[in-house]
């Protein structure tokens, strides 16, 4: 079993769904594939700014799909120069994390596997299972509001307590999964 993950405390809010978060995917894709180039095989919007009318913290999760990781180790410089901080295989799963900050904001969370890791479906099955599933969506969102109106500057308390959520919702994702393929 791989050690628990260490999250970083920062300050952080959970606000309204914002009609720019796809714009601004959009923008960071971008600076992302020129520092990848072809070593990307796909990049995805995930995370809740994903999920339109999703209330959110206000950071994008940007997925990257490689071929291999290592050409992620290969990139981290660029990645650097682009205005990311790489902090490695911080979530001891196999991939890489860059993120960027404005002063003590995360804005982006850029995370990078193999195209074969099993995370890649975790992160994917989430974002659509919940842009199909409403109310799935209305309950997360109420959760993470309610986290937040609790426990607004105690960020790890607010992961400690929204990552069994998530750990559940992914087994029900499974189970509606293999409900739905044997159907």
């Amino acid at each position: 079993m791989s050690e628990p993950i260490q999250y970083i405390s920062h300050p952080y809010e959970v606000v309204p769904y914002s009609d720019s978060w796809p714009g601004l995917f959009v923008s960071e894709a971008s600076i992302i594939q020129d520092v990848f180039g072809d070593k990307a095989s796909d990049i995805q919007h995930v995370g809740s700014t994903s999920i339109s009318g999703m209330s959110a913290k206000p950071q994008l999760d940007i997925l990257v799909q490689m071929r291999n990781i290592s050409d992620a180790d290969d990139c981290r410089q660029a990645m650097t120069q682009a205005g990311y901080v790489a902090y490695g295989d911080m979530l001891h799963k196999g991939g890489r994390l860059f993120s960027r900050w404005k002063g003590d904001s995360k804005l982006v969370n850029v995370h990078v596997f193999e195209a074969t890791s099993p995370i890649v479906w975790e992160y994917l099955a989430v974002r659509d299972y919940l842009r199909t599933h409403k109310k799935e969506a209305e309950d997360y969102a109420a959760l993470k509001l309610s986290l937040y109106a609790k426990y607004p500057t105690n960020y790890l308390k607010y992961r400690e307590l929204k990552d069994p959520y998530i750990e559940a919702l992914k087994t029900r994702i499974r189970e509606f999964s293999a409900s739905d393929s044997a159907n």
